[in-house]
């Protein structure tokens, strides 16, 4: 579970004002990355950080995030201020786990963090609230579920429902191997935190990929015959720049 924790200056009396003031000219964050599990759509870091940028300079506010220590087991811990050109701040730690102790996964697990420690202490809030959508309070109704179908037999993904293809470049995680009939897949991240499930079928597509390092991919987006979206890898997957050991 994740740990959080809290501390401030002596006096945030300046610091207040001042975040009063840019919360009431902030904007919601855009909901402009697409996450390919749940196909749905999410404000990422990189639209967290510009709904401040403006109404945090103007009103002499600056955020600063670190990442305090790593443990050997993946428990990474963020430390983030909010400071004033008073000098007065408010600082909380945010401590969770990668979901796998290699340095993707904790790269995404930062990115994860920094993103909601971001939105937490600055009070930007995201398009069409992630709460209205758990509590079932959306502005819209989901369409109702059709009812399953009869299981069919594994084959080869459909034609591409459109020619959508997209490129790439990030540094690949969770990769797991083709197997019989069923695809392998990885997981792409980007340098702005945007992470993106791929699938393939041939193994000579990936190789390499285990070397780790900062690769091209390239894929099309995809709705299989049971209306499920998904991502086709479509070239083989191009090594930029090698992974360097220190």
């Amino acid at each position: 579970m994740p740990e959080l924790s809290f501390s401030k200056s002596e006096s945030i009396a300046e610091l207040a004002k001042a975040l009063a003031k840019a919360q009431g000219e902030m904007e919601a964050a855009k909901k402009d990355s697409a996450n390919p599990f749940f196909n749905s759509h999410y404000a990422d870091l990189a639209s967290v950080r510009d709904a401040i940028r403006e109404p945090f300079a103007k009103n002499g506010l600056a955020v600063a995030q670190i990442p305090a220590s790593v443990a050997t087991d993946g428990t990474v811990r963020l430390s983030t201020m909010l400071m004033h050109a008073s000098g007065e701040w408010i600082a909380g730690d945010l401590t969770m786990k990668a979901i796998k102790n290699d340095p993707q996964a904790i790269g995404s697990c930062l990115t994860y963090a920094r993103r909601y420690a971001l939105s937490a202490i600055t009070g930007v809030a995201t398009e069409d609230d992630d709460a209205e959508g758990a509590t079932g309070r959306g502005a819209t109704q989901a369409a109702p579920k059709p009812a399953p179908k009869p299981a069919q037999p594994a084959s080869s993904p459909s034609q591409p429902n459109d020619n959508g293809v997209v490129t790439v470049e990030g540094r690949i995680g969770n990769y797991t191997p083709q197997q019989g009939n069923k695809p392998g897949k990885f997981v792409v991240e980007t340098v702005d935190g945007h992470c993106t499930e791929v699938g393939y079928w041939k193994p000579e597509m990936v190789q390499g990929i285990e070397q780790g390092g900062l690769f091209r991919v390239t894929y099309a987006k995809k709705v299989s015959k049971q209306g499920r979206a998904y991502n086709d890898l479509i070239k083989p997957i191009e090594l930029i720049e090698e992974e360097v050991s220190e």
